[in-house]
């Protein structure tokens, strides 16, 4: 548990119990009811999910930000008492450092964020939007997986249709980051998009199965829930605590 507590983002299993989600989640945010759906409360998920994400920042300053010019002014003070720029913003806050993730890019996003067909809608589909923001020329270090947590963000807080267990399955393939590695871990092929899928469909009906209702509510199950916690399950490989639990409850570890 130490090990956990020491990095929630990283390593807790639960996804809105980590910190930088704790935080993001909070009154007034972007992800709040009043936000939700304006290029305000987009232009700020943004820059949490491209800038700020797991930095000292996040935990001290606002979260939402009106336009671009309540952005700048702050984050220039900031820089002109000394605040380096790892302070808002880390390279590898989401595990392999990404050289294009960068403050500078807030420009590019509250340009994006006036553009209505980048935005969520309660009625569009989780891979539509997903692939509208990989794509998207607007969205400087949005790759893959950055495209994936904004999308799962907005899909949680309803700004977006939820993804099918066979659709995020698809998705996890693509994205090839820890949700596949998991799978694998766990001794699954994922050599295709179908086989991925076919394999995040048998573990999300065994864990179904085996979680009473209650604790299904209570840790939030779902798709989204299973990627995230795959994906910390393939942090934990060359844990020893952790090799000792997968024995004990007869776990194949790959």
């Amino acid at each position: 548990m130490d090990l956990v507590e020491r990095n929630t983002d990283m390593r807790l299993p639960f996804r809105d119990r980590a910190a930088s989600r704790r935080r993001i989640l909070e009154e007034d945010g972007p992800f709040s009811g009043d936000h939700l759906l304006t290029r305000e409360g987009f232009f700020s998920a943004l820059i949490y999910r491209g800038v700020t994400y797991g930095t000292q920042f996040l935990q001290e300053e606002k979260t939402f930000y009106p336009d671009l010019q309540a952005w700048s002014s702050r984050y220039q003070l900031l820089r002109s008492i000394g605040h380096g720029e790892t302070y808002f913003c880390k390279k590898d806050a989401y595990g392999t450092a990404a050289a294009a993730r960068s403050p500078d890019n807030v420009q590019n996003y509250w340009d994006a964020a006036k553009i209505e067909e980048l935005r969520p809608h309660p009625g569009k589909s989780f891979t539509e939007f997903f692939q509208t923001i990989k794509k998207s020329p607007r969205m400087p270090a949005f790759g893959s997986l950055t495209a994936y947590l904004l999308s799962a963000d907005y899909a949680i807080a309803g700004g977006l249709q939820k993804p099918s267990v066979s659709e995020l399955g698809g998705i996890i393939h693509g994205i090839n980051k820890g949700g596949r590695k998991g799978l694998e871990l766990l001794g699954y092929g994922c050599s295709s998009s179908k086989e991925t899928a076919k394999a995040f469909s048998e573990v999300y009906g065994g864990l179904q199965a085996f979680f009473t209702g209650e604790e299904r509510r209570n840790m939030d199950f779902g798709p989204i829930f299973l990627e995230h916690a795959l994906c910390k399950l393939s942090r934990f490989k060359k844990i020893s605590q952790f090799q000792d639990v997968c024995q004990e409850w007869d776990v194949p570890i790959v």
